[in-house]
């Protein structure tokens, strides 16, 4: 099967981010969606340190493996202040392309502003 890329767009503190995300096989999206529920429920343990655990490989390697994002030259300048709400937004995107159940992420993906 060819891989598939689905062409989305979601909007950043009024700037158009523009992303592509690959649609996962069936099987692939069901594990990354068992590691997603994982994370959500650690991240709701009080306590629990997010940081600690192997989350921030997981996010890197689902946005650089799966995600490509592409922003105008004002978002570019400003991606230090804006760098957590475009992941979430990334994040998002690669969710709802591969049909992840939003409960399963609902806790890793945080209102725009904040991700964790």
């Amino acid at each position: 099967m060819a891989t598939r890329w689905i062409d989305t767009s979601f909007d950043l503190d009024g700037h158009r981010i523009a992303v592509s995300v690959q649609r996962l096989q069936d099987d692939d999206a069901a594990r990354l969606a068992a590691s997603l529920a994982w994370f959500a429920s650690v991240a709701v343990t009080p306590g629990a340190d997010l940081e600690a655990t192997d989350w921030p490989r997981l996010l890197q390697q689902i946005l650089s493996d799966f995600v490509s994002v592409t922003v105008d030259d004002e978002t570019l300048t400003r991606r230090e202040e804006l760098w957590a709400p475009l992941c979430s937004g990334a994040l998002r995107s690669f969710v709802t392309a591969n049909q992840i159940d939003p409960a399963v992420t609902r806790f890793l993906v945080v209102p725009p502003g904040r991700a964790i």
